[in-house]
């Protein structure tokens, strides 16, 4: 069983609507101000990953680029020339204060051209201690070696005051400064250079080495340098307790605000990766997707020691600028208060709005069915409501007199059709077979149709077979359509009747005709006719035109139009003539004469059928075995196209064939 529609009062409606309007309008300016408060967030974030990319420069170079002036200043200290071991430790006080001075310096080297080695260390870790296998108040260690073997490298642990603890000798000793990336890089360069951060190997640091040649190229003087305290200023510069600041260059990470060691060892020592750290935000970084709870800003960085390093700041957005966010949810849920408060008040003022109109619809609901009279409640207001009061009243009056002239008019309008009816039928009898004729003898046969277009039309056909054994045939279609058009063919069709017999030529008729048509025609109608005398026998069409659409003769391989010669239409003008024409048909052959109801016929989007298309009906795939079933195909046809679109003017075909 069907279930009713639910049906909503007017009431609820209105409510409805109005709760509907406050909250879009709600949504809306939730919207706006949530995205108004995303958009602040992330400028503020920009701004502030900025300041912090700009400030972590600042400090690298303020830390790093002293170092520079220190190499430079090395590289023409009296170290660069020194050739004995001895002469060398005489520049140790002043190296050991340089290391003093500057903690994020690990050691200073020196590489000569023979393969010398020279480096002091200083021990700030008690790892450093253990993996040197240092005593424990060793301070500083000097590793030195000569190129040429003459002696054993060996290693001497120091206190802070120079004193020698313990030498070691260091018989496998291999380290030729010669082939360092940083000896290489200084020799060619007129300038301080600097290598990208890589993994010290006995301190097990990331960091970089500064490095210049003597003036005179025999010496390469060099700083290692951790970045260590780049890792501590990150870790001092988080935005929240859990921000993750990582500087980072193609190898892997350089400096990070955790507290993990930023040097992996397994195989060989290499720097860490963000895949190497198995908790967000680093494991979706590593996989290249963006985690969901973060807000990650990437800032490329241009640093004393590298110009491809890229800076990563990762911010929890439950922590980025809490008090902001708290702000807007208060906003959000005092806008959703207000919201709900609304709701009664849209209720209320909905009822106020439809006590009214209530009243008027059960006054409408009881109305008399017969006499539409009716009951209204009084008008106590003049707005629309009492305006709608007024008008049905008014319509109620003007309802019942319709009624009255309605069923004058029904009468009349029945008497109408019945005479149009009536006409219709009086009409089709003036036509041979009523509107539709079949006849065939042994040398081909004729078929007539005729469809108006309205209860009366305007087309006509005739086909009469006269006493020497010829047809008279004409197809005509008088302008306009209705009953002018119906009055104006049946006088045609009476005058075609009594002339046609005593004709002596299809012109000599059409010029009598015409003649006739003229007299008394102050309408101005008029008649285009395609008429002829067939003989059968011998398949010639003796006949004349007068403005009427061409006849397309259909032979065994093709259709074409036969464009005659013809007169002006049927009834304009006194003493027209109308050249005679022969068209011969031979076997198989067929003429097929028509209305522009063919032509003409409009489908829904108001295009033609169109004389190609009559062509293609016609055509020799289409070619059907008798004339009534030629004539209905291209009816068939007309109306497929037409394809519910209503006949706009009466149709008429006539086909003659020959076996």
């Amino acid at each position: 069983m069907p279930t009713k529609p639910i049906r909503l009062s007017f009431q609820v409606k209105v409510a409805l609507g109005s709760l509907i309007a406050i909250v879009l309008v709600w949504s809306v300016l939730a919207v706006l101000s949530f995205t108004a408060t995303n958009a602040l967030i992330d400028s503020t974030s920009r701004k502030l990953y900025a300041a912090h990319a700009n400030e972590l420069t600042l400090q690298v170079q303020a830390t790093y680029e002293p170092l520079v002036l220190n190499t430079a200043l090395l590289s023409e200290h009296r170290l660069a020339t020194a050739n004995t071991f001895a002469e060398r430790m005489q520049s140790v006080p002043m190296l050991m204060s340089v290391l003093r001075q500057a903690p994020q310096t690990t050691a200073i080297l020196a590489g000569y051209e023979n393969g010398d080695h020279f480096m002091l260390r200083m021990f700030r870790n008690d790892e450093l201690r253990t993996r040197l296998n240092a005593p424990s108040n060793a301070v500083f260690a000097i590793d030195h070696s000569y190129g040429d073997r003459r002696e054993t490298p060996f290693r001497q642990f120091l206190d802070a005051d120079m004193n020698l603890i313990q030498q070691q000798d260091l018989p496998d000793y291999r380290f030729d400064p010669r082939t360092r990336p940083w000896y290489l890089s200084a020799q060619k360069s007129n300038g301080v250079v600097s290598t990208d951060p890589y993994v010290f190997f006995s301190s097990r640091e990331i960091g970089i080495t500064i490095a210049m040649h003597s003036p005179d190229k025999k010496a390469v003087l060099a700083l290692d340098v951790a970045l260590s305290s780049v890792s501590d200023y990150l870790s001092r510069q988080r935005i929240t307790e859990n921000t993750e600041v990582v500087l980072r260059n193609q190898n892997g990470m350089v400096a990070w605000s955790g507290n993990a060691s930023l040097v992996m060892s397994a195989d060989t020592l290499r720097q860490r990766r963000l895949d190497d750290i198995d908790r967000e935000p680093f494991r979706s970084l590593a996989d290249g997707s963006a985690p969901t709870d973060w807000l990650i800003h990437r800032e490329p960085m241009n640093l004393v020691f590298g110009d491809d390093m890229e800076m990563l700041i990762a911010v929890p957005k439950d922590e980025f600028l809490v008090e902001l966010r708290q702000t807007r949810n208060r906003i959000l849920f005092y806008s959703f208060t207000i919201l709900a408060l609304l709701v009664p008040m849209a209720w209320v003022l909905s009822n106020r709005l439809a006590g009214p109109i209530r009243e008027l619809y059960a006054a409408v609901s009881k109305v008399d069915k017969q006499t539409f009279e009716l009951e209204l409640p009084p008008v106590r207001s003049n707005d629309e409501i009492g305006a709608l009061n007024r008008a049905l009243l008014a319509m109620s009056e003007a309802l019942q007199h319709y009624i009255v002239d309605l069923e004058a008019a029904t009468v009349a309008k029945q008497k109408l059709e019945s005479e149009m009816e009536i006409a219709r039928r009086i009409q089709m009898e003036l036509v041979p077979g009523g509107g539709e004729l079949e006849k065939t003898n042994n040398h081909g046969e004729i078929y007539a149709h005729l469809i108006p277009a309205r209860a009366v039309g305007g087309d006509l056909y005739e086909v009469l077979k006269l006493a020497d054994g010829r047809y008279f045939i004409a197809v005509g279609d008088v302008s306009g359509k209705g009953m002018p058009a119906a009055l104006f063919m049946s006088r045609a069709v009476a005058l075609t009747k009594m002339m046609a017999p005593t004709a002596p030529s299809a012109g000599a008729f059409l010029s009598r005709l015409n003649d006739e048509l003229v007299k008394n025609n102050e309408s101005c109608m008029f008649i285009t006719m395609l008429c002829g005398f067939y003989d059968a026998q011998t398949g010639k069409f003796q006949c004349a035109n007068a403005g009427h659409n061409p006849p397309v003769l259909t032979k065994e391989q093709s259709s074409e139009f036969l464009h005659l010669e013809s007169g002006s239409a049927l009834g304009v003008f006194e003493d027209n003539e109308f050249p005679d024409q022969t068209i011969a048909l031979e076997s198989k052959q067929q003429l097929f004469i028509y209305t522009d109801g063919i032509t003409e016929a409009f489908d829904m989007e108001q295009r033609e059928f169109s004389d190609e298309r009559l062509l293609a009906a016609l055509s020799d795939d289409n070619v059907q075995p008798s004339a009534p079933e030629q004539a209905t195909s291209v009816i068939r046809d007309v109306e497929a196209f037409a394809a519910g679109a209503p006949q706009s003017d009466d149709i008429t075909v006539v086909v003659m064939r020959r076996r």
